[in-house]
């Protein structure tokens, strides 16, 4: 959340149109922005969780998995039974799966981005699959329920 704060500080255009997209979304004088029932209609706040758990994910370094056969990867030889992981920083900030990796572009994440490749797929946060955080939707929800009451209600 705070690495989220201190984005829109830093990217103060970014901040203003998420305020205009939640205030467009709203009834007025709306006190608590609840997930379940404005998540499909403030997008841009998908979009600015999103890249923000592209830039700072919260499992560096993801859930270990063991390898069953020996591998080769890039000229490296992997022993079967060798416990690795992926690094998940590293991964999200690749400009090979992110266009622009290093820059705070809540854009990427909307459907016609050019800066979309991969993006969607590429984001593993906190996991994917089967080994996805059991934690995740709720950690999302409060998340989304925290900044837009906080960015509807403030100006930083």
């Amino acid at each position: 959340m705070i690495f989220c704060l201190i984005e829109l500080i830093n990217y103060p255009d970014i901040q203003s149109k998420l305020n205009n997209s939640i205030l467009s979304s709203i009834f007025p004088n709306e006190t608590v922005i609840t997930h379940s029932k404005y998540r499909s209609s403030i997008q841009y706040l998908t979009m600015v969780m999103k890249e923000t758990f592209h830039m700072y994910p919260i499992g560096l370094l993801g859930i270990p998995h063991v390898t069953s056969v020996d591998v080769e990867v890039e000229g490296v030889k992997i022993a079967a039974g060798t416990q690795v992981f992926q690094n998940i920083y590293a991964s999200h900030r690749c400009e090979e799966f992110f266009s622009g990796s290093n820059e705070f572009i809540p854009e990427r994440f909307m459907e016609s981005s050019n800066l979309n490749y991969g993006s969607q797929t590429n984001l593993v946060h906190i996991g994917i699959g089967v080994r996805d955080c059991i934690g995740k939707s709720l950690g999302e929800t409060k998340f989304f329920t925290f900044l837009s009451t906080l960015i509807n209600r403030y100006e930083f």
